[in-house]
């Protein structure tokens, strides 16, 4: 998953995470646990999900 941090002043920074997936999960069912928990459907809080701040 690559994701970014942007600030009001358009400054950028930009991560990246690759996942296990033991499961065997779908990409489907993937989706379908991730949504509910972004923010609007786009957004999420990094130190939540136990990855990085990039600010």
């Amino acid at each position: 998953m690559n994701y970014r941090y942007r600030d009001a002043h358009n400054y950028k920074e930009f991560g990246s995470v690759v996942f296990s997936n033991p499961a065997g999960v779908t990409v489907e069912e993937a989706r379908a646990l991730l949504l509910p928990k972004l923010i609007s459907e786009e957004f999420f809080v990094p130190d939540e999900w136990g990855l990085t701040r990039l600010h």
